[in-house]
């Protein structure tokens, strides 16, 4: 148990040319997050004959399982937001953008993880130009917040079959998560 993003992919979504192009990605946004939010990482990209890997983690504490495309999930911590974990989400908007409706992206609840996910794409802005800005969408279910995902058909799928409801996550508004979640509650 922990917190996890998850991700499904079509099988053989993930070509060679396609890893090349994700790599970069990956290598941008952990850039971009060094040197615009000093947040070190330690990025292994592995491109070899018939064999390729990519692996990000955080530095030292900040440190727990490795980010890669080999899986479809990555436990960050068991009990807070890593620093990584913002180029990790920042990485999942990166292969939504590529891949589209060949996958599936979502994570867990936990305090902060709406505006972990707000920052991620505040990074994907910063490293792309805007280029592409996904909708994020927190989802509740039992009037508690459960995490967050990329696209609603996630949400409204297996979500809305336990009752449960999402709403879009929007970082002009000054709310904070707890008047987000009062609002979308009727509380």
């Amino acid at each position: 148990m922990g917190y996890t993003h998850y991700w499904s992919a079509a099988h053989g979504a993930i070509s060679d040319a396609l890893f090349d192009a994700l790599a970069n990605d990956v290598e941008t946004l952990a850039r971009v997050a060094r040197c615009n939010y000093s947040i070190p990482s330690e990025l292994d990209i592995v491109r070899g004959e018939g064999f390729r890997g990519l692996t990000l983690n955080g530095v030292g504490a900040d440190a727990y399982e490795p980010f890669g495309f080999g899986r479809d999930f990555c436990k960050t911590g068991m009990d807070r937001v890593r620093p990584y974990d913002r180029i990790v989400c920042a990485s999942l908007i990166a292969m939504k953008r590529r891949l589209g409706d060949d996958i599936r992206i979502w994570s867990d609840e936990i305090e902060d993880s709406a505006e972990l996910w707000l920052g991620a794409r505040r990074l994907f802005r910063e490293a792309f130009g805007g280029e592409w800005d996904p909708p994020l969408h927190q989802f509740i279910v039992d009037n508690a917040p459960m995490g967050v995902c990329i696209e609603i058909g996630l949400a409204e799928g297996s979500l809305t079959e336990r009752g449960g409801r999402y709403f879009t996550l929007e970082p002009k508004s000054a709310r904070s998560r707890e008047e987000m979640l009062d609002a979308v509650l009727g509380r």
